[in-house]
């Protein structure tokens, strides 16, 4: 006999992770737990693998990287390591001793290096293309065309404040400058090179600027954006140099209510810069006059509460550690930052931009990305890597689920609904659950493992198969050709139990194992109902 009870469709996580603790305020289509997921093509699926690019020998963690590729054709990966070493990988993308550039550099672990290009002032030279790392208590390290230790060493002319252990912790380029700023004997300047040559900071083209003194503690970082150098403090103060008239630079301040947690806490996204400040806040900066007569910033960490998860799950003690980097192919922001306890980013945050109306935030607790870069591949398409506390770089966004060869572990838990979102009447009626039906994608034989707690009591577990056999009651294939190409697949498993509110707790972590949720729909009866089958 047919079921005559009434079929709910679950909003499946379509608002993304939420750190909300009001139950009643959660929308059904947020998620309490998004771990190693990912929202792309609309469905619901366990995030890319990762696979091992190379490995420094030794095992020092990874303090930053940089895919540098100047002419199109000689590809590096350049690391900084734990150990003071600076290296590049070689063809078979190893780092072996015979890569490393320089070593006995100065380590602080909370301040990452930052690796700019630069160079290519004019046409007069073919090596004219360099590679310069800023770093904590280090001279300014220059890397010509694909460099060795003899093609690599210390800047020609710095300025005279860049002195003994008074160096400089963050660079960029802009107006044809190379800058840098960040040097404890002079924390609040900024430092231009001549415009024709990247190396020198003392020519007559050469310029330095007083950047609000006594506000905040230092400079820690910097960027180009429209014509505008845009500058962070830490802990708060950000401003903008505005360098459009080549006679009358002005100085502005933006704020002293927000400032930057790291050198590398900051990407550009699209139109715009995302930036995390000390507090974990993440805010976007946007120019919202002509002329940049106003600079404003808002909180993206404010989206569904994530703000609460933030403070709940970071370690601010070592917020400095933080990175971000855009992923353009992905429509992704990744933010990597220290976990409750931890000492390194084993912490990633997400923001999908796919859908500009209502972005998403899901994270990940399966790496541990000390650094995070994008690497170009074969086909000109950047896309992530991560380099990690124990030598290894890895390629991130792989078409296998696994890690190294191992497996990872993918969860999602919905909202506690009480299908209100149907019908307001039913928010205080029992539901007596009958089925639980899932439309998939299929992605191989094995099983999703699905919790079903019931006013947020642990529950019975049901097994979902992820593949075109192994069927599970009332299994049915939609839409499929001569070749079984394109399916989806409706699996359905009779369920027990009931009460006012249910959420539903996915995962598998199996080697390879990977699942794709278009839909999720709970059979059921209301408990003062009839129920027939």
């Amino acid at each position: 006999m047919s079921f005559r009870g009434q079929i709910a469709e679950i909003p499946l996580g379509v608002d993304g992770l939420t750190g909300d603790k009001n139950l009643s305020q959660i929308t059904p289509g947020s998620l309490l737990v998004a771990d190693n997921l990912t929202f792309r093509g609309g469905t619901l699926q366990k995030e890319g693998g990762a696979t091992t690019l190379g490995t420094v020998s030794g095992t020092p963690a990874i303090m930053s990287g940089y895919d540098w590729d100047h002419d199109g054709s000689t590809q590096r990966t350049i690391v900084f390591t734990g150990t003071g070493q600076l290296l590049k990988d070689g063809p078979a993308g190893t780092f072996a001793a015979t890569n490393v550039m320089v070593s006995g550099l100065t380590v602080t672990a909370a301040t990452p290096a930052v690796l700019v290009e630069c160079g290519l002032e004019s046409a007069a030279a073919t090596d004219a293309a360099h590679l310069a790392m800023f770093s904590h208590s280090n001279v300014v390290q220059i890397m010509d065309a694909d460099p060795t230790s003899a093609n690599t060493g210390d800047i020609n002319t710095p300025p005279a404040d860049w002195a003994t252990s008074n160096q400089p912790t963050f660079g960029f380029v802009h107006d044809f400058r190379l800058w840098g700023g960040g040097n404890p004997n002079d924390p609040h300047r900024i430092y231009g090179s001549s415009n024709n040559d990247h190396e020198d900071f003392t020519g007559d083209q050469s310029r330095t600027l007083s950047i609000f003194p006594g506000e905040g503690e230092r400079l820690i970082g910097g960027a180009s954006y429209k014509g505008i150098m845009v500058l962070w403090k830490y802990p708060r103060g950000i401003y903008y140099v505005d360098t459009r008239d080549p006679t009358t630079w002005t100085i502005n301040r933006v704020t002293l209510q927000a400032g930057l947690a790291s050198p590398l806490a900051f990407d550009f996204v699209d139109d715009d810069i995302v930036f995390v400040t000390p507090d974990g806040n993440i805010q976007l900066l946007s120019l919202v006059r002509d002329a940049f007569s106003n600079v404003s910033n808002r909180a993206l960490s404010d989206l569904r509460h994530m703000d609460e998860f933030i403070r709940d799950n970071v370690n601010f003690a070592q917020i400095k550690r933080t990175r971000v980097k855009y992923y353009p192919a992905a429509r992704e922001l990744h933010i990597a930052l220290p976990g409750i306890g931890s000492t390194n980013n084993n912490l990633r945050l997400v923001l999908d931009l796919n859908d500009r109306d209502n972005p998403k935030w899901r994270a990940s607790t399966r790496d541990t990305p000390v650094a995070l870069w994008l690497r170009k591949y074969a086909n000109s398409v950047p896309r992530l890597v991560h380099g990690d506390d124990g030598g290894i770089v890895y390629l991130m966004d792989q078409e296998d689920r696994g890690k190294a060869g191992g497996g990872y572990s993918g969860e999602f838990q919905t909202a506690h609904i009480d299908l209100s979102h149907i019908e307001p009447r039913f928010s205080t009626k029992r539901k007596e659950g009958r089925f639980l039906e899932m439309v998939v994608e299929p992605k191989g034989n094995w099983n999703l493992n699905v919790e079903v707690r019931w006013d947020g009591n642990s529950g019975s577990t049901y097994t979902f198969n992820m593949g075109t056999t192994g069927a599970a009651l009332g299994s049915f294939v939609l839409g499929t050709n001569a070749l079984a190409e394109e399916q989806v697949v409706s699996r359905k498993r009779r369920i027990t139990g009931g009460g006012r509110r249910v959420s539903f707790v996915g995962s598998n972590n199996g080697v390879g194992q990977d699942f794709s949720i278009a839909n999720m729909f709970l059979h059921y009866q209301l408990g003062d109902e009839r129920i027939t089958v």
